[in-house]
């Protein structure tokens, strides 16, 4: 499945024009943005469309921030700002794309609509740090509060931060010092016809 996630993605890279994909390149944070409600709405979708989970599982933007801090720290240094641009912009990506999850665990979990968004069956629910075990009642503003928007607004945000930034140490590590902008398909390629072999 992530397979086909990135193809789907190459290929659609490949299908926009060169002036879309500057556009896209100059606004970094709106296009990882744009690219993980994407992920999350195609992970609601396969849920809604009752895909098996070998399918829903692998679809989600857990495993992002790493990618997404390395895209940003790449991008930071082409425009001359360090890591603690870096870390706040994963902070904002953070609470921008958790609260969208948190908003559709709000309306799934009030619509019962049975996605893995849906917390309405999560009754009795044990806590990892104390081990007490807690009871909500169903669809109740204290399980969507517990369940939904302390997760998705106080634990992923900082998991988006610490990912991300092992992500952005990863890229500027491995990415040559003295690499540019890698120019865009046909930006400056010149091609001369073939020759017949002699």
């Amino acid at each position: 499945m992530m397979t086909a996630v990135s193809l789907l993605l190459g290929t659609a890279g490949l299908a926009v024009s060169d002036a879309t994909a500057r556009r896209l390149a100059d606004r970094w944070m709106a296009t990882a943005i744009l690219l993980s409600l994407l992920v999350t709405a195609t992970r609601f979708a396969l849920d809604k469309a009752a895909a098996p989970p070998s399918w829903t599982r692998p679809i989600g933007i857990a495993w992002l921030p790493p990618i997404v801090g390395a895209f940003f720290a790449l991008n930071a240094k082409r425009e001359g700002r360090g890591l603690g641009a870096v870390a706040w912009s994963l902070l904002v990506y953070g609470f921008v794309v958790r609260g969208a999850v948190a908003a559709l665990n709000l309306v799934a979990t009030t619509l019962r609509l049975g996605s893995h968004y849906d917390v309405s069956a999560l009754v009795y629910i044990e806590n990892p740090i104390t081990g007490h075990w807690h009871h909500f009642d169903s669809g109740s503003l204290e399980q969507l509060f517990f369940l939904s928007i302390v997760p998705q607004l106080a634990i992923w945000p900082i998991y988006t931060v610490a990912m991300g930034m092992l992500g952005a140490f990863a890229a500027l590590l491995l990415v040559p010092r003295g690499l540019g902008r890698v120019p865009l398909v046909g930006a400056g390629v010149g091609m001369a016809p073939a020759q017949p072999e002699r």
